[in-house]
């Protein structure tokens, strides 16, 4: 997609007024463990990330327990379990939209990954189109999440969430694609110079904030 110039130049211009510059940078993911990406980015659909004890990050610990100081690096080893029993290792028994357990999409994406020859996280060093069709054929689960899923592993990009769409849209005054918005930032942070995966968090934790901002206010009005 060709941006327009003036539109860069003009999320440039929001993020440099509206960001604080104590931002924390991106956390960085899961490099190399893709068992924990792949759980990380499908219980992270409308999720609290929590804490190191719950949250997405307290069922990733139940399932390294589970793995006994494993590597968390082979999808195989999700690939063989039923949906009840991954939900009770990771203390996680939240479902997708259309109904479905996040334990079994997870199962479900683990096995036809590994039927597209993915099972370490360096097969997906070159991500392909049969790869990206694997995931996003479990019902649930979309090209978001799979552009997240590629982050937690390491590659630098933009997760077009709910808060980075709103984002780019109230700098733009006007409404804006999952993918438009996605290719905006890109390109704002080719012109800024910092990792496109930094800019993406820096936009989402500035707009959750300001969520939780409008939240208490409100509250403290009623």
């Amino acid at each position: 997609m060709h941006n327009d110039p003036s539109d860069v130049a003009r999320l440039v211009s929001e993020m440099k007024r509206a960001l604080p510059d104590d931002l924390k940078e991106w956390p960085g993911g899961w490099p190399g463990k893709i068992e924990a990406a792949l759980m990380d980015a499908v219980l992270s659909i409308r999720a609290s990330y929590g804490q190191g004890h719950n949250g997405v990050r307290g069922a990733i610990a139940g399932w390294r327990t589970k793995r006994r100081g494993e590597s968390l690096d082979d999808l195989e080893a999700i690939a063989h379990i039923d949906g009840e029993s991954l939900a009770e290792i990771i203390g996680n028994h939240q479902r997708l939209s259309g109904g479905k357990l996040k334990a079994a999409a997870i199962i479900e994406a683990a096995q036809n990954l590994c039927s597209a020859g993915v099972r370490h996280a360096i097969d997906l060093d070159v991500p392909t189109v049969d790869h990206k069709a694997a995931y996003v054929s479990v019902h649930g689960l979309g090209p978001v999440t799979w552009s997240y899923f590629l982050m937690l592993l390491g590659r630098r990009d933009v997760k077009p969430d709910t808060w980075i769409i709103r984002f780019v849209e109230q700098a733009l005054d006007r409404t804006v694609a999952p993918t438009e918005a996605q290719d905006l930032l890109r390109d704002t942070a080719r012109q800024m110079d910092i990792p496109a995966s930094t800019l993406d968090h820096r936009v989402w934790s500035h707009m959750r904030a300001q969520a939780k901002w409008r939240r208490r206010r409100t509250g403290s009005q009623t």
